[in-house]
């Protein structure tokens, strides 16, 4: 009885797997982009979980928008 234990197969997963990390690399800056654009529509008086939805699936035209768009002021 052979109770070797056989080293999985690298070459049969290899294609699931990235072989560079350069999209991981833009998906987290895209993110951070997201985040930048959502803390810039709260400060300037915007609904937060709208601007983490669109900041977070647009990104850079997220920030754009926020940085062009005027100050609303807040409901008391």
């Amino acid at each position: 009885m052979d109770t070797t234990l056989e080293t999985p197969d690298i070459t049969a997963i290899a294609p699931l797997m990235p072989a560079d990390q350069t999209l991981y690399l833009l998906l987290a800056l895209h993110c951070v982009i997201g985040l930048a654009a959502t803390a810039v529509a709260y400060y300037k008086g915007r609904n937060l979980g709208l601007w983490l939805f669109l900041g977070l699936t647009c990104g850079t035209a997220a920030l754009l928008v926020a940085l062009v768009m005027k100050r609303q002021p807040r409901a008391a």
